[in-house]
């Protein structure tokens, strides 16, 4: 009989020196617990406010407790001839370990399991998977988060469901699994042999068993698609709005029908148009609405696409539901995402198979492919999180890869089909434009939300990059198909051996030429190069050279006797060679090229960049026709309003309806702009009295806002400099959550600031915008500085230098614009509804002292500046806070 002691500790932190200050204990066998041991300790060390904040244990509870020498023999018995388990394995046995060997005890050397780990591998569409996460995950009771018993209480729960769900797992997956167990943390091969020897139950019958299976794995069974057969509607549109706020019971809000019959007209007369949205409007809401009726009337698709996965996940999971629970009609709305998203189950049957060369993260991020393949009814990668090297891998066995021989099952062929029989089909920006090239796919109605991204977008699709460091996975991708198909000779390993050092020259010369330009940054250095330089040329015949082994190689194994292996490798070597080949064969008159340094890098990687400076001609000629109905919409699409600059970005030649929808929320009483007037100058150069200046402001600030600020930069360097000197002055005080610094992805450190008292978020340029933290949890937006991009940049420098060639401003025309554009979405981070209130402080008083700041304030909803020393304004922050 098989026991389990589910350990937690608290410490005094995780560093050598730390110290033991309470330790939990479940004994659990026979699907029961048998014993619990719990106790505090004195650790002889001084427990930090921050740990006393996280563990609620402080230095008055532990003084009077036993000391870990006086406990180690009890503790150490319980884990005779058990499993030991914890959630983080390495940490907590490690710790034990180290007090064990200090106190002259021998290291516990038992079998472990990691609920971490298990947990990545059995719950992969879990949310998160700390332990309080998988506890609200699974719904289990965690009285005491951060109290050793009561942790080591959920993890033997949270244990329980792990093992149920690995021995119920079908035989076959169990199977191939075994493998991949012996590279794991966690001792599950006895588990797995276990299950796997216990007596085949009843035959179940064909329609009842849950799995599918192909290529040699199991895969939960997927449901038939079915025909979209809902009843027409015969009402008219605003008839039919009508009926719906009926059963809403609410009414539209101000604008929000307007916008909905704006965008049904659009569509119904093939036009198009550009919407303007403010906060509050629901815009979401107001377009979903006239999708819907048109899809439904006209039996035509409406393809909706957004910029950002979150508002994907949002319009999907929130906004669909809400409304069609209040209509009569069915609506059937699919996400379609890119080949790479979708696992192929053939090229995933054998990657399986090879695990000689695998490390750690390769191998877990195997197992939890296998086990979620008998969850999963989409083959969506977006439904887990995999380790961060484990992307890499995945796309290595995505339907990316595949050709276009017919296979027993494909998530995503099996997506597509479920687009076929779709009403509303909804994308991101990047693969809406590859659709629209490749016009395979009727996007003849067409709704782009943040639409004030599509400038980018279609500028990095037209475009291309490539990087150094690819050629070691490319030639390990090779590699690894030639040993998979036993072809791998002297021959072949020598020009491998070859190509490698062309390569290396091309690169070492690109790096030559780099070190002779003075560009660079404080991360960075780039290089623009004209393709008719001589050093472009001498690039060009070193690829060319490099791509002429590539091809006497592919040859070679060409001739060998194995008809798959040029299936397996074309694809791989095509993706591979396409982008050097756009940037050094394919002739672009109207673009600019350059070369990126990271010195960050130990070994300083180079990229390759090309970019068009103009999209006018490809906006026209795909996105613009005769036939197809596009709707553009944002929070933040006019300058000053007026939509002349994102129309200027596009090029529209095709006459267009504008509309502009304010916010409706009252920022007038809700909302103060503050703006210092004696802060030092900001000097490029540097940089240390403003980053001085700036800190101890939001010093200040915090004690006010009780944190809850957001602050927003320009460039990692401040964030950086700005994180340091906060962490010396707040001590244990403020929890600082900064991107690029904290971990987690830009939802999860989202998430943690609203989680935790007294936190304050900072970020860069992914927080300017999609950051939703409504109510109290953001009282203050602080902006670093005004948000105008590099004009060294190498697509802004060649941006300028056209408008200016045309007579015109490249300040006025290009960098005072989209500046602006970054603003409005900065300052809509902090109203989000109609009861929030908060201020926004702006350090850079070029808002108030150029004159085209004018341009930033009349941008905004009506909102009060004022301009006054630093403390004047804090005065007034307090009293405009603690009155509302």
């Amino acid at each position: 009989m098989t026991t389990f002691a589910v350990v937690d500790l608290e410490t005094t932190g995780n560093q050598k020196q730390d110290r033991i200050i309470e330790i939990g204990i479940v004994i659990y066998r026979d699907q029961q617990i048998v014993k619990t041991y719990q106790t505090l300790i004195n650790p002889h060390r001084h427990i930090s406010r921050f740990i006393e904040h996280l563990t609620g244990i402080n230095n008055a509870m532990v003084m009077d407790q036993p000391t870990f020498e006086e406990v180690a023999n009890d503790i150490h018995h319980l884990f005779d001839e058990a499993y030991f388990v914890a959630h983080n394995v390495p940490f907590d046995l490690g710790f034990l370990n180290q007090e064990f060997a200090r106190v002259g005890l021998e290291k516990l050397n038992v079998k472990t399991l990691d609920t971490v780990e298990l947990s990545r591998m059995m719950l992969p569409k879990a949310p998160g998977f700390k332990l309080n996460q998988l506890a609200q995950f699974l719904a289990l009771t965690h009285d005491d988060p951060h109290r050793a018993l009561s942790d080591a209480y959920v993890t033997t729960e949270l244990l329980k469901v792990l093992l149920s769900e690995l021995t119920q797992l079908p035989k076959t997956t169990l199977k191939k699994l075994l493998p991949l167990a012996e590279k794991l943390k966690s001792d599950v091969i006895p588990i797995i042999h276990d299950s796997l020897n216990k007596p085949q139950a009843d035959l179940i019958k064909e329609t009842e068993d849950p799995y599918d299976y192909h290529y040699g794995l199991a895969i939960k069974r997927v449901t038939d698609i079915k025909p979209n057969r809902s009843e027409p509607i015969t009402q008219s549109f605003g008839d039919w709005l009508d009926t719906f706020e009926t059963a809403f019971n609410v009414p539209l809000r101000l604008g929000q029908r307007e916008m909905s019959e704006a965008i049904y007209h659009a569509f119904v007369t093939q036009s198009s148009a550009l919407i303007e949205a403010g906060t509050g409007i629901g815009k979401t809401m107001s377009y979903l609405l006239a999708a819907i009726y048109f899809a439904k009337t006209s039996k035509e698709k409406v393809f909706i696409s957004t910029y950002l996965k979150q508002l994907q996940k949002q319009v999907l999971h929130e906004e669909v539901p809400k409304i069609l629970a209040h209509l009569s009609e069915t609506c059937q709305i699919e996400v379609l995402k890119g080949k790479n998203q979708y696992v192929s189950l053939k090229r995933f049957s054998e990657w399986i198979v090879k695990t000689d060369n695998d490390h750690y993260d390769f191998t877990l991020t195997k197992a939890i492919v296998l086990i979620w393949l008998t969850k999963t009814e989409t083959g969506d990668v977006d439904e887990i999180q995999l380790p961060r090297s484990g992307y890499q891998l995945f796309h290595q066995f995505s339907h990316r890869f595949d050709t276009d021989e017919i296979q027993a099952f494909s998530y995503y062929e099996h997506k597509l089909a479920q687009i076929e029989v779709a009403d509303i089909v909804i994308v991101n920006h990047a693969l809406m434009h590859q659709l629209i090239l490749q016009d395979n796919m009727p996007l003849n109605r067409l709704i782009i939300d943040e639409a004030h991204h599509l400038p980018e977008v279609i500028e990095q699709e037209e475009g291309l990059m490539f990087h150094s460091q690819a050629i070691h996975a490319f030639l390990n991708q090779v590699v690894h198909r030639l040993k998979t198909f036993d072809v791998l000779d002297s021959k072949m390993k020598a020009a491998i051996e070859d190509i490698k050092y062309d390569y290396q020259c091309f690169i070492d010369y690109a790096r030559q030429f780099m070190t002779h330009h003075m560009t660079a940054e404080r991360s960075k250095k780039m290089v623009t190069i004209d393709p008719s330089a001589a050093a472009f040329a001498t690039m060009k015949v070193m690829y060319e050279r490099f791509k002429l082994l590539l091809d006497d190689l592919l040859k070679d194994v060409y001739r060998t006797p194995h008809p798959l292996i040029r299936e397996e490798l074309t694809p791989i070597v095509s993706a591979f060679l396409a982008p050097y080949n756009q940037f050094f064969i394919e002739d672009s008159t109207d673009a600019v090229y350059w070369l990126e340094m990271d010195l960050t890098h130990q070994q300083q990687p180079i990229r390759f960049y090309k970019k068009p400076v103009d999209i006018s001609e490809t906006v026209n000629r795909y996105y613009f026709t005769k036939e197809r109905s596009v709707i553009l919409t944002s929070a933040t699409l006019t300058v000053n309003h007026r939509f002349d600059y994102l129309q200027d970005q596009l090029g529209i030649e095709k006459p267009i309806n504008t509309y502009r929808f304010p916010a409706l929320y009252p920022t007038e009483d809700n909302v103060q702009v503050l703006v210092p007037n004696d802060f030092p100058r900001l000097d490029n150069r540097e940089t240390t009295a403003y980053i001085e200046a700036l800190s101890e402001l939001v010093f200040s600030l915090a004690d006010l806002t009780k944190g809850r600020m957001l602050i927003l930069f320009n460039s990692y360097h401040m964030l950086k400099e700005t994180y340091a000197l906060l962490e010396e002055l707040f001590q244990d005080d403020y929890v600082l959550i900064a991107q690029g610094i904290s971990s987690g992805s830009h939802e999860k450190l989202k998430k943690h600031f609203q989680q935790t008292d007294q936190a304050i978020l900072l970020g860069t340029h992914a927080f300017w915008e999609g950051l939703d933290i409504p109510g109290d949890d953001l009282k203050c937006v602080v902006i670093a500085r005004l948000p105008f991009q590099s004009p060294s940049q190498p697509v802004i420098e060649a941006k300028l230098k056209r408008i200016e060639s045309n007579g015109q401003s490249g300040f006025y025309c290009y960098s005072l614009p989209d500046a602006v554009i970054r603003f409005k979405q900065g300052f809509g981070r902090l109203i989000r509804h109609e009861t929030d209130i908060g201020i926004v402080v702006v350090t850079d008083d070029r808002l108030v002292t150029k004159s085209y700041g004018r341009t930033f304030i009349e941008s905004l909803p009506s909102v009060p500046v004022f301009h006054r020393r630093t403390t004047e304004l804090l005065d007034m922050a307090q009293t405009f806070l603690s009155d509302k």
